[in-house]
């Protein structure tokens, strides 16, 4: 991904690398099926554009408490499965 960002003289990488590395942390595994961002924070980072164009719905949550258990499944699946 770096290599197709950065300019011809490669002297901006450092510019690049923030956003290059957000990239990667929301692209799935293929070998897990999951992003690093959901196996660290139990959930995918919305960016700016999932906003703007409602590409993400909340899940609706009743309480804390089924807040709680509903991440805690879901990491559990995730870590079996992983």
């Amino acid at each position: 991904m770096m290599g197709k960002v950065v300019s011809s003289r490669q002297t901006d990488w450092d510019e690049h690398l923030p956003y290059v590395a957000a990239a990667l942390r929301a692209s799935r595994s293929e070998s897990t099926g999951y992003g690093a961002n959901f196996l660290m924070l139990g959930r995918e980072v919305n960016t700016s554009a999932d906003i703007v164009y409602g590409l993400e719905d909340p899940e609706p949550v009743a309480s804390y408490d089924d807040f709680v258990e509903s991440v805690r499944g879901k990491m559990s699946t995730a870590y079996e499965i992983v």
